[in-house]
C-alpha cells in the first residue's frame, strides 16, 4: 500500500496560523490498486492576547 502525505504552514500578516496536511492513498485491494483517494485537512488556529495559539476550527 503506498501512502503519501505532506504537511506545511502559513502565517499571515494579522497571526491567523493555518495547518493544512494532505494525504494521498492508493487502493489497498488487489481490484482497487489503480484508484487514488485525496485527503485534505486545513486547521485554523489565532494567537490569544496572553500569547496563547488556540484551535480556530477545523475542515
Amino acid at each position: 500500500m503506498v501512502d503519501f502525505w505532506e504537511a506545511f504552514g502559513e502565517i499571515s500578516c494579522d497571526y491567523a496560523i493555518v495547518s493544512k496536511c494532505y494525504q494521498y492513498k492508493m487502493g489497498n485491494k488487489v481490484d482497487m490498486i489503480k484508484y487514488f483517494c485525496f485527503a485534505e485537512d486545513i486547521y485554523e488556529y489565532y494567537i490569544t492576547n496572553s500569547g496563547m495559539v488556540k484551535k480556530n476550527e477545523r475542515n
